[in-house]
């Protein structure tokens, strides 16, 4: 797929890098988000949708969980996202995942379907302008008793080296500043029990996940973060919220983490709603 289907702009872009990142991604959360889903009592004959799906790295293992009994719907803004998805699903051959086009915080003007089972919503509440519109499409679609699992950020200002950066923590607050200024909450994790509340949902389950990316080669999750900053270190540069000095020497801090047993990275808190719609 060309870049240059993908045009719907997300914060952190739509590019091959970001595919790329974003598959990398799913791999280190997969464990969680399975373990969440089977809590949520998705599996055979589930009707499910994937709320924000991007390219659909969940969305594919939903569809094999539910399988053919079941029915998976992915929506993202992206239509390029979107035509990804629907070529995996073509080439897997999973008739019962179909993917669209639509706004999450507008899901009625664009997605006919309801009685869903479960929704999954990974990552994308902490990006829109009113969250608390998405959570009341949501609760539409729903049946009376169906899930709805998400997992976003709270705290994302903890992201930090060990020993500690001062190129990487200024990296860190210049992210944070981009993510703010187009509208985005990477806080919203906090909000997440009043606004599901007052919209109806019960919470019946809510935890956090913490994870530690372990430098010297020998942990999976510290590729992730890596590539991150490595993939939106020189984005921020262009944004002109970090000077091209200072994302040199925090990607070169960063790479000497990755070199060294005896270093890590302290990864943004992940929380975990699980909540039952009425």
């Amino acid at each position: 797929m060309a870049n240059q289907e993908l045009t719907k702009e997300y914060v952190l872009g739509t590019g091959q890098d970001e595919l790329d990142r974003l598959g990398l991604q799913h791999r280190i959360w997969a464990d969680a988000a399975v373990s969440a889903w089977k809590r949520a009592g998705i599996g055979p004959g589930s009707k499910v949708l994937d709320l924000g799906c991007g390219p659909g790295f969940a969305s594919l293992e939903l569809a094999q969980l539910v399988t053919s009994k079941g029915k998976v719907i992915a929506v993202d803004e992206s239509k390029g996202f979107v035509s990804h998805l629907n070529q995996q699903a073509a080439k897997f051959e999973l008739p019962h995942l179909q993917a669209y086009s639509a706004d999450a915080q507008n899901l009625q003007s664009t997605l006919n379907d309801k009685g869903f089972d479960a929704v999954y919503c990974r990552w994308l509440l902490c990006w829109l302008p009113e969250p608390q519109k998405a959570l009341a499409e949501v609760k539409k679609i729903l049946k009376p008793g169906g899930r709805f699992v998400i997992h976003d950020y709270f705290n994302w200002r903890a992201m930090c080296s060990a020993p500690r950066s001062k190129p990487i923590e200024k990296m860190v607050q210049a992210a944070v500043a981009s993510f703010e200024e187009r509208n985005g909450n990477v806080d919203i994790a906090a909000s997440l029990p009043k606004l599901l509340r007052e919209t109806g949902f019960v919470v019946s389950d809510f935890s956090m996940h913490a994870r530690v990316a372990r430098g010297g080669g020998l942990d999976s999750t510290f590729a992730w973060v890596s590539t991150w900053w490595h993939t939106y270190g020189p984005k921020l540069v262009q944004m002109g919220k970090l000077s091209q000095s200072d994302c040199e020497q925090a990607l070169l801090a960063i790479d000497e983490i990755g070199r060294n047993p005896d270093q890590f990275f302290v990864c943004p808190p992940v929380f975990e709603f699980i909540a039952k719609a009425p």
